[in-house]
């Protein structure tokens, strides 16, 4: 009897000790597959594979551009601290001459001469990186300071009134041609509500004789900005640096009694330097033509970003005169200043 008690509580045990086992087994195998990640909260900057965590740890693992990871988000990073299996536009990413071909840097072949500087066809060691990736303006981050002089009261006029103001941000186009007008501006983000319709164009532009506008280029807003900066923008954008001026045609409409308009000439073109502004274009003569109103469209905006060689310097586009397109990626914004009857005025 007691021989089969023993051999009994023996099996007992052996069982136990066989769970055990295979829960230490399965506990194992678990640990080494895990789940796909979070990069929600602090994630995002802690965890490979989320985006920010190469900037914020950018000689860690598969940061460095030199190490191969087998983990989350183990492809090669780029010396900049980008996690290139997640963003692979930097150009130290191998993938970079794939996503954004650029003029310099990338062969039509695809091969990157900032990471691999002795390909065929790359101009060997002297390749250099950017020093001024993601600036909007380079060096320092800030737009050209720009000149606009003051408006002045008229002679005989030394209580004028302040000019009027206004501003307009609009998406570029890679196509097409008029891109501000009353007529289409009811959807627009960050422009004056007096632009938005012909009825308050025809009011903010309202005069009895004297009539002038001139317009002031403001900076580029950077392409890292949301949606909201702009009606229209094609998200999402890759940064380049901002314009430094743009080139443009102003069309003046005759303003019916109600908001029928009447094209009566386009001017230009007009080229205006960041924070600058244009001479004084004199509406004077279109409102004796319309006398019950006019109002302005802007056309065929085109930007200075398109020199290559400027754009490997600390002045980016400054010394730029070529223009094109605005890119859809990207957003372009100018003032309107009125000077009418009762107002100052400008040169």
């Amino acid at each position: 009897m007691k021989q089969k008690t023993f051999f009994l509580m023996l099996a007992f045990f052996t069982l136990i000790l066989s769970g055990c086992q295979q829960k230490s087994s399965t506990k194992s195998s678990s640990s080494s597959n895990p789940s796909s990640i979070s990069c929600a909260g602090q994630a995002y900057w802690t965890t490979p594979g989320c985006v920010g965590y190469c900037q914020n740890s950018p000689t860690s693992y598969a940061c460095n551009g030199s190490t191969t990871g087998t983990t989350a988000g183990g492809t090669t990073g780029g010396t900049t601290g980008a996690n290139c299996s997640v963003y692979p536009i930097p150009n130290t990413c191998a993938q970079y001459c794939q996503q954004v071909p650029r003029p310099y840097g990338c062969l039509s072949n695809g091969s990157n001469c900032t990471v691999t500087p002795n390909a065929a066809g790359c101009p060997g060691a002297s390749v250099t990186i950017n020093p001024y990736w993601g600036i909007q303006y380079p060096p320092t981050g800030e737009p050209p300071a720009g000149t606009c002089s003051e408006p002045y009261a008229p002679q005989g006029l030394p209580n004028a009134f302040e000019t009027r103001k206004g501003t307009i941000t609009l998406a570029g186009l890679t196509t097409g041609s008029i891109e501000y007008n009353p007529l289409t501006a009811s959807n627009l983000l960050n422009t004056s509500p007096m632009l938005k319709s012909v009825a308050q164009a025809k009011i903010f532009f309202m005069t009895d004789s004297v009539l002038k506008v001139r317009i002031k280029v403001k900076p580029q807003p950077a392409a890292s900005q949301s949606s909201t900066m702009c009606y229209g923008r094609n998200m999402p954008g890759v940064t380049i640096p901002g314009y430094t001026k743009l080139q443009y045609y102003v069309k003046v409409y005759g303003v019916s009694e109600g908001t029928a308009v009447t094209l009566l000439d386009t001017m230009g073109p007009f080229s205006t330097g960041v924070n600058s502004c244009s001479d004084a274009i004199d509406l004077s003569s279109y409102q004796e033509q319309s006398p019950t109103g006019v109002a302005i469209a802007i056309d065929q905006v085109k930007a200075n970003q398109n020199c290559s060689g400027s754009y490997w310097t600390s002045s980016g586009f400054a010394n730029c005169n070529v223009y094109k397109n605005v890119r859809s990626f990207d957003c372009w914004a100018m003032d309107f200043e009125v000077a009418a009857d009762g107002t100052k005025t400008f040169d």
